[in-house]
């Protein structure tokens, strides 16, 4: 499993040009269009992670079932969103 988040430099920590992809093993690339879509032109906030999260989870709940293994691919992927938007946070409000 693997993440990646993309997104240009802001001063003001709005978010421009978010990207997210994350990989399963044998699904490939997963794309989290909502999620993108939702944190585009926002700033980035703890609030705003949070609610990313749930999208996340809600996007991911048709993906690929409810058997313990799709649960689990869906519990790893959101947390490694969540984990990656918490880092990008943290990185902007160095700046």
């Amino acid at each position: 499993v693997g993440m990646l988040v993309t997104c240009n430099d802001s001063a003001n920590k709005q978010l421009d040009h978010v990207n997210i992809f994350g990989t399963v093993d044998k699904y490939g690339v997963v794309g989290f269009e909502k999620i993108v879509d939702f944190l585009n032109g926002k700033n980035l906030t703890g609030e705003l992670i949070a609610q990313a999260e749930t999208l996340t989870d809600q996007q991911m709940k048709s993906s690929w079932g409810e058997d313990a293994d799709a649960l689990y691919r869906k519990r790893v992927l959101t947390a490694l969103v969540t984990r990656s938007l918490n880092q990008l946070l943290l990185s902007v409000g160095k700046e």
